[in-house]
């Protein structure tokens, strides 16, 4: 025993009750070293730190369970979540599709159109312009006319004379 003792004092770490305990007792229950078998210790006698250690384990095996299920619970909502949101991002890209598709139909809707009107104002130009041409014509007849109807009372005035 006076060997481990200056053993310890020795070494940088100081040796543990239980190795102490360990390195003099030996490693056989109930086995004393010099002595022999003394009394056994009760059957349930039971390590304090091994227990505090597994229940510690239980407890976080328990809390790690629960956060499991939760985590799995969560995961499903998030998968209902996604599969939402990927029916509408599906429903808005149809959207999207038939809006561009009607989109191009006004764009072709508008340009038939402005073709359509640059013709009637070439029409209403070309009909503006004979319009003038007849109306044109016309006062020249009313001209003629008047000269014609004042010739003839000249020679209906010189007839009748």
């Amino acid at each position: 025993m006076q060997q481990k003792v200056d053993e310890t004092k020795d070494s940088d770490q100081p040796v543990t009750a239980d190795e102490a305990f360990h390195e003099v007792l030996g490693s056989n229950s109930g086995c004393l070293i010099g002595v022999g078998y003394g009394p056994l210790p009760p059957p349930k006698r039971v390590d304090t730190r091994a227990l505090n250690e597994c229940a510690q384990v239980r407890e976080q095996n328990h809390k790690l369970t629960e956060e499991n299920e939760r985590l799995h619970e969560r995961c499903g909502h998030l998968e209902e979540n996604m599969t939402q949101v990927t029916q509408q991002n599906e429903k808005l890209t149809e959207e999207n599709t038939r809006l561009q598709e009607r989109c191009a139909n006004l764009e072709e809707n508008v340009t038939q159109v402005t073709e359509q009107n640059q013709m009637l104002t070439q029409e209403n130009t070309r009909l503006q312009d004979r319009c003038d041409h007849l109306e044109k014509n016309m006062n020249q007849i009313n001209e003629k006319q008047v000269v014609f109807e004042h010739f003839m009372r000249q020679q209906l005035q010189k007839g009748g004379n």
